[in-house]
C-alpha cells in the first residue's frame, strides 16, 4: 500500500469518526458537518513547557496557557469554535537546558528520567477521560529513524471538542518530583498530539 494511499484512508476514517461524534461538538461545528462545509486539515497540537520540580498531578495547560508560535499551539484549555481535533498519535519528550524561558531552544529528545517515565498522562474534557496512558508508552523507542517512532500508536481515534475545557495532567507517582538533574538547570516536557484538525471551507 502506497503513502499516499495509506495517508487517504487514514483521512476518510477520521472523517468517519468525526460524523459518529457529532453530539461533543458545539452547535455551529455539527451544522457545519451536516451542510459539509468542513474539511479536514493534518495537524498536530503542541505544548512545550517548563516543568521543573512537577509532581503529584501537575497540570500541564491551564486557562492561561498561551498559543506561541514553536511553543504552544493551545490558547487557553480549550479549542476554539469550529476547530475539533481528531487525533491518533501522541508524543511526550524530555530535555534540560539552562534557564527558565527555553521551551523554544531545547531539543526534547533526552533521556527521559524515571520520575517522568513512571507517570501516566491523563487528558480529560468536560470530566470526561479521553486518555490515561504511562509516559513509558509515549516515549521514542531506541534509536527513533523517522518522524513516526516518537509517536505512539493510539490504535484508534480521539476527539478533542471545540469550545470545551480540557485538562492535560502528568500523575506522578508517590514521593516523585521531576527534579534537574543538576543546580542551575531546568527541566521541559513537550506533548505532541497528532491528527487531524477541522477547517471550515471557504
Amino acid at each position: 500500500m502506497t503513502t499516499i494511499h495509506s495517508n487517504r484512508i487514514k483521512y476518510l476514517s477520521a472523517l468517519a469518526f468525526l460524523g459518529e461524534v457529532t453530539d461533543k461538538l458545539s452547535a455551529g461545528l455539527r451544522q457545519d458537518l451536516a451542510s459539509q462545509r468542513v474539511r479536514l486539515l493534518k495537524h498536530t497540537a503542541i505544548v512545550r513547557k517548563n516543568a521543573t520540580n512537577a509532581s503529584s498531578t501537575y497540570p500541564f495547560i491551564d486557562e492561561n496557557t498561551k498559543k506561541l508560535a514553536g511553543i504552544s499551539t493551545m490558547n487557553g484549555n480549550s479549542l476554539p469554535q469550529n476547530m475539533a481535533v481528531v487525533a491518533d498519535a501522541i508524543s511526550v519528550g524530555f530535555a534540560e537546558g539552562d534557564g527558565a524561558d527555553k521551551e523554544g531552544a531545547v531539543i526534547y529528545t533526552q533521556d527521559v528520567p524515571a520520575a517522568l517515565r513512571n507517570a501516566n498522562f491523563v487528558l480529560k474534557q468536560n470530566g470526561r477521560e479521553i486518555l490515561d496512558v504511562p509516559v513509558a508508552d509515549l516515549i521514542a523507542g531506541e534509536m527513533p529513524t523517522k518522524q513516526e517512532d516518537y509517536f505512539h500508536d493510539l490504535e484508534t481515534f480521539i476527539l478533542l471538542a471545540d469550545e470545551t475545557a480540557m485538562s492535560w495532567d502528568f500523575v506522578f507517582p508517590g514521593g516523585q518530583t521531576l527534579a534537574p538533574s543538576e543546580a542551575g538547570k531546568n527541566v521541559y516536557v513537550e506533548v505532541r498530539i497528532k491528527g487531524f484538525k477541522t477547517l471550515k471551507n471557504i
